[in-house]
């Protein structure tokens, strides 16, 4: 037995880690899908199109599998939730940038409500990494 006192999940940890299994897991079961698609005719070229901007979107499934770890790692108290969730957050700034240089120029956004959700986005992953390194900093990750 160990002499350390037992770990609770505080509440965050809870809706956290659900959040991020559920969002990581569906967005990696819909990229396969995706993946998966067939096409026949002329409709090949477009389709294959289509999935090279979706996997430079999801920078080849990494995203939502730094997502899944992060909220795993994060059910399990382990001090790597942080990096996993830095991780993701750090990814997601550079696809960001990615899109703004390759992408930008072709595409006008034509709503804000894009840039709302980018940046609502950015903020959940920030605070989430504040509240992980919070956690690991506190003793609670280990």
């Amino acid at each position: 037995m160990s002499d350390s006192p037992p770990r609770h999940r505080p509440f965050w940890v809870w809706v956290i880690s659900l959040l991020y299994l559920l969002t990581g897991t569906l967005a990696i079961l819909s990229l396969f899908r995706f993946l998966g698609m067939e096409a026949a005719g002329d409709q090949v070229a477009d389709v294959l199109a289509v999935r090279q901007q979706a996997l430079a979107w999801s920078m080849f499934g990494l995203i939502p599998a730094a997502n899944l770890a992060g909220g795993i790692l994060l059910f399990m108290l382990h001090r790597w939730a942080f990096y996993a969730f830095a991780a993701a957050l750090v990814m997601n700034l550079l696809n960001i940038l990615r899109y703004l240089i390759l992408e930008a120029s072709r595409v006008q956004i034509t709503s804000g409500s894009s840039v709302v959700g980018v940046l609502f986005g950015l903020g959940v992953i920030t605070a989430v990494c504040v509240y992980t390194w919070r956690l690991r900093k506190d003793g609670i990750l280990r």
